[in-house]
C-alpha cells in the first residue's frame, strides 16, 4: 500500500441532507459510513477508501466518492482545501444520487445554520472497536494526523486465531505462521510493501501482496462470526435452522428469554449464525462486547434482558481472553453467580445453550455455595472443623440471646416487633453491611428498613448481637452472612485472583459483604503505597453487576460506594420489555407501580441526606415489544380449594387444546410452601407431572413448574397462574399483631414478590383468588377480565 500518511485531510463540511441520507440506512451501515468518514478525516489518501472522480460535476468542479464498505459509497464535492459530505447509500443508488446533484450542489457557505442546540450536542464518530456509533452525522473539523499517529487496524474486529481459521482453507498462501497471522491483523490501510511482507522471508511478490491486500479487504467488511458461518456445509445449516426452531417453540418450557419481537422471531429459523444468539436482541450486542475500563452495572426492569445479556457477556469474556502470558496456566475461570440458590442449574443449562458458549471456561454457582467452598479451604487449611449451618438452630439460639437481653419494658420490647425481624437486622443490616462496631451502626442509614431505630434501640440492637453471636460461636454455629464474610477476608488475604471476569445476576439481593467477596475474588493485586501488603483494584471487564432494585425480595440494602464499586460511566440501563405482553406488563404496574424503590447506585449512608426512596417502580416501566397480548385473566372462587381445582382444570384444558402448550409451558406460583406443597399434590391427583421449583435445573421437561412467588425470578413462562392472592390472607396472616412500620416492610417485600411473580408471564397470565381479591389486585382491576366461579 504506498504511504500516504503525510496527505494533510482538508477542511470536512457536512451538506444539508447528508443526515438524512445517512439515516436510512441500517445501523450497521451507518457505522461503515461514520467509520469512513473518520478514516478519510485522518488520511484521505488511504487505498481502501477508494478516493476517485466520478463523471458528474458540480458548481466547481467534478464530484468524487470514498468506498464505505463494499456496496457503501460516500459522495463528495472537494473544492480546493475543503471538502464536502453530500450523501450516503448504496452503490447504484449513491451514484445515481450524485448525478441528480449535478449542478445543483449545495455550498457550505449556502446552507442553513444548524441549530444551536444540535451543534452543542454532536459528538464526532467514534472510531474505537467497542464504542456505539454516533446516532448523528456532524461536521467533521480539520484534522491534521502527524506521522506517528496510529491507525486502526483493517481486522480490527479479527484475533490472529481467526485468521488462521481463515488460511486453513484458503489456497495460495501457504501454511500461515502465527507471526503472519498477528502481522495481518496489525495491518493498517497505510502500511507499505515492506510491512505487509515482512514476514514473508525471501518474496516481494507483487501478485502476494496483492492477493494478501484484497484479502485484507474482504475480511475487514465481515465479522469473524458472520465468516464462519458461511463455511457451514448444507447439513450444518439444517442443524442450524432445527436448532433455532428448537428454540423459537420450545424456548419457554426451558424457561428461555427469547428477547425478539414478533416479526424476529418469525425470521429465526431462516437467520445467519450470528443473528440466532436468541436470548439477544441485537440492539444489546454493544453491551456484551463492550470493553469496561473497570467494573460495570447493568440494569433495568422486568423483561429488559438483563440476564441474556449477562449470559452472552459470559461467553463473550470466555472467546476473548488476556493475553496468555499473563497467565502460568493459562487464563483464569469466569464465575457467574447469584444470590438465588436455585438459579445457577438453570442459567448454566441456557449457557450451554448459547451458540457462542466455550465449554468449561465459566463457573455457575450462587453466593452461598461459593462461600462454603471457600471457607472449607480454611478449615482443611486450620486443620478444624467447619462451623455447622442450621437454620433451625439459629433461630432457637437467636431466642434464647433475646430472652437475655431483652426484657419488659427495655426499648426492644417496647417496640413490639417480630424476632423475623431483628434477626435479619443483624444478619441483613449489621453482619451484611460488616458493621464492626456500636458507634458505627448508631450512623448508619438502614436501607430498606422502615422500623425506625433511634439510639436507645440501636444500643440494645447491638447487644442483642453480641449475645447471639457468642452463643453462636459457644455451639460452633455459623450464619450463611459470617460464612460470606469469612470468605472474603481470606479471599482479600490471596496473593492472586481467583477469577478474570465475575458476573453476578439479581445483584439487588446481595449484602454488601457479598459483593466484596466477588470483587476480591476477581481483584488485581497492586502493591500499597506504603509497602506494606496490597491493594485490590477492579480491572478492565472485572466485574459485572446486572440486577434491578425493583426487584429485590430480601430486606435490607446497600449502596455500591459502601462496597468500594464505583460504575459512573459504565452504567446502562435496558429500556424495552422483550417478554410480556402489553396487557400483562400494564396490569403489573397497575398493582405494584407505586411502590417506592431504592436503587443500589442512589443510596448514601449520610443520615442527613434526604432518603433516596423517591423512585416508583412504574418509573422504571418501559415500552413493551409484544402488543399482541389479551387481558390477564382475574378469577373469584369459594376458597383455596376451589383455586386449585380451577387451575388443575385450565392447566388441562389448555395443554389438550393448544398443540403450542406442553406442560412445561406452565408457571404454578403461590405466595407459601405450604400452599405450592398443596398445589403440587392436586395436580399429580389430576395425573399431571410436575416438579418444584427447587428441584428445577433449566432442562426442558414436559413438567408444570410449581413455587413459591420467590423462586420464580430469573425465569419465565408462557402461561402463568397466581394463587391465594387474596384479601387478609396474603401476604400474610397476622398482620394485625405486627407494628405498622414492620407491616410496612413486609407488606413492601411482598408487593415485590407479587410483582416478579406476575412478570414471569409471557403471553397470559391468570391472578386466582378466594371470595376477594387482595387490595393491591383490586388496584389494577380495570387491567383484568374478572370471572367469578361459584361454589359447587
Amino acid at each position: 500500500m504506498p504511504n500516504a500518511s503525510a496527505q494533510v485531510a482538508p477542511c470536512l463540511r457536512v451538506a444539508p441532507g447528508f443526515r438524512d441520507s445517512v439515516a436510512k440506512l441500517t445501523k450497521d451501515e451507518q457505522f461503515r459510513v461514520y467509520d469512513a468518514m473518520a478514516r478519510f478525516a485522518e488520511n484521505p489518501g488511504l487505498p481502501g477508501l477508494n478516493f476517485e472522480k466520478l463523471h458528474v460535476k458540480g458548481p466547481s468542479g467534478p464530484l468524487s466518492s470514498i468506498r464505505a464498505s463494499d456496496k457503501l459509497r460516500i459522495v463528495l464535492l472537494p473544492d480546493g482545501n475543503e471538502c464536502q459530505f453530500l450523501h450516503a447509500g448504496h452503490h447504484d443508488e449513491a451514484y445515481k444520487k450524485a448525478r441528480l446533484l449535478q449542478g445543483s450542489t449545495p455550498r457550505s457557505e449556502q446552507a442553513p445554520e444548524e441549530p444551536a442546540d444540535q451543534a452543542e450536542t454532536d459528538v464526532p464518530p467514534s472510531t474505537e472497536r467497542h464504542a456505539k456509533p454516533n446516532p448523528y452525522v456532524q461536521e467533521i473539523q480539520e484534522s491534521r494526523p502527524t506521522q506517528d499517529e496510529p491507525q486502526r487496524p483493517l481486522l480490527w474486529m479479527w484475533t490472529a486465531a481467526d485468521v488462521l481459521d481463515v488460511f486453513k482453507v484458503r489456497d495460495g498462501f501457504g501454511g500461515l505462521t502465527a507471526d503472519q497471522a498477528a502481522a495481518l491483523v496489525r495491518a493498517t490501510d497505510a502500511d507499505g510493501d515492506e510491512v505487509l511482507l515482512r514476514h514473508w522471508p525471501g518474496d516481494d511478490d507483487a501478485e502476494l501482496r496483492r492477493s494478501l491486500l484484497e484479502l485484507l479487504f474482504e475480511l475487514h467488511e465481515i465479522h469473524p462470526d458472520r465468516w464462519r458461518s458461511d463455511q457451514l456445509t448444507a447439513a450444518e445449516q439444517a442443524a442450524v435452522k432445527q436448532f433455532a426452531l428448537d428454540i423459537t417453540e420450545r424456548g419457554a418450557a426451558s424457561a428461555l428469554s427469547i428477547t425478539l419481537n414478533a416479526d424476529e422471531v418469525k425470521r429465526l429459523a431462516e437467520a445467519p449464525v450470528e443473528d440466532w444468539m436468541i436470548f439477544l436482541h441485537p440492539a444489546q450486542q454493544e453491551i456484551v462486547e463492550r470493553h469496561f475500563n473497570g467494573p460495570a452495572r447493568v440494569s433495568g426492569s422486568a423483561g429488559t434482558g438483563k440476564t441474556s445479556v449477562a449470559l452472552h457477556r459470559a461467553a463473550w469474556l470466555a472467546k476473548h481472553p488476556p493475553d496468555a502470558e499473563i497467565f502460568d496456566d493459562g487464563p483464569l475461570p469466569i464465575l457467574f453467580t447469584t444470590f438465588i440458590r436455585s438459579l445457577p442449574p438453570v442459567l448454566e443449562s441456557l449457557y450451554s445453550r448459547l451458540p457462542t458458549a466455550v465449554e468449561g471456561t465459566v463457573e455457575f454457582t450462587n453466593i452461598d455455595e461459593l462461600a462454603k467452598g471457600l471457607c472449607q479451604e480454611i478449615d482443611e487449611h486450620l486443620g478444624g472443623p467447619q462451623a455447622n449451618v442450621n437454620k433451625a438452630q439459629w433461630k432457637s439460639t437467636f431466642a434464647r440471646a433475646k430472652l437475655d437481653v431483652v426484657h419488659p419494658g427495655s426499648p426492644l420490647h417496647a417496640l413490639g416487633v417480630s424476632d423475623d425481624y431483628l434477626r435479619d437486622e443483624v444478619t441483613r443490616v449489621i453482619i451484611g453491611r460488616d458493621i464492626g462496631d456500636l458507634e458505627t451502626y448508631r450512623k448508619v442509614r438502614r436501607h430498606g428498613r422502615e422500623v425506625a431505630f433511634q439510639q436507645p434501640l440501636r444500643q440494645q440492637m447491638w447487644d442483642l448481637h453480641l449475645a447471639w453471636r457468642e452463643m453462636m460461636v459457644e455451639k460452633s454455629l455459623e450464619h450463611f452472612d459470617d460464612r460470606i464474610r469469612r470468605a472474603r477476608d481470606y479471599v482479600r488475604s490471596l496473593p492472586q485472583p481467583r477469577y478474570r471476569a465475575v458476573l453476578v445476576d439479581e445483584s439487588q439481593d446481595l449484602t454488601q459483604i457479598g459483593l466484596e467477596l466477588l470483587c476480591a475474588l476477581v481483584a488485581e493485586r497492586v502493591p500499597s503505597e506504603t509497602g506494606d501488603g496490597h491493594r485490590l483494584v477492579l480491572g478492565q471487564n472485572s466485574l459485572l453487576i446486572v440486577g434491578d432494585a425493583a426487584q429485590r425480595v430480601y430486606p435490607g440494602g446497600f449502596a455500591l460506594s459502601d462496597a468500594g464499586v464505583e460504575v459512573r460511566g459504565r452504567s446502562e440501563s435496558l429500556n424495552f420489555n422483550y417478554r410480556n405482553t402489553r396487557q400483562i406488563i400494564e396490569a403489573a404496574m397497575a398493582c405494584t407501580g407505586t411502590q417506592e424503590i431504592a436503587d443500589l447506585s442512589e443510596q448514601t449512608d449520610d443520615e442527613s441526606a434526604m432518603s433516596p426512596r423517591t423512585r416508583r417502580r412504574a418509573d422504571a416501566h418501559r415500552e413493551t415489544r409484544r402488543n399482541d397480548g389479551v387481558p390477564p385473566r382475574l378469577v373469584i372462587v369459594a376458597d383455596q380449594g376451589e383455586e386449585r381445582r380451577y387451575v388443575v382444570s385450565e392447566v388441562t384444558q389448555l395443554a389438550s387444546s393448544n398443540p403450542a402448550l406442553g406442560l412445561g409451558d406452565f408457571g404454578v406460583f403461590a405466595a407459601t410452601n405450604k400452599q405450592v406443597d398443596a398445589a403440587i399434590s392436586a395436580l399429580k391427583q389430576a395425573g399431571l407431572s410436575c416438579i418444584n421449583l427447587r428441584d428445577f435445573a433449566g432442562k426442558a421437561t414436559e413438567e408444570v413448574r410449581v413455587g413459591t412467588f420467590d423462586r420464580a425470578k430469573g425465569l419465565e413462562f408462557k402461561v402463568v397462574f397466581l394463587l391465594g392472592v387474596s384479601h387478609g390472607a396474603w401476604p400474610f396472616t397476622a398482620s394485625s399483631k405486627l407494628p405498622p412500620s414492620e407491616r410496612a416492610d413486609a407488606e413492601a417485600l411482598a408487593t415485590t414478590k407479587l410483582f416478579v411473580a406476575m412478570t414471569r408471564a409471557r403471553d397470559a397470565l391468570y391472578v386466582v383468588c378466594s371470595e376477594k381479591p387482595h387490595p393491591l389486585i383490586d388496584a389494577g382491576r380495570s387491567h383484568f377480565e374478572t370471572i367469578r366461579i361459584p361454589a359447587a
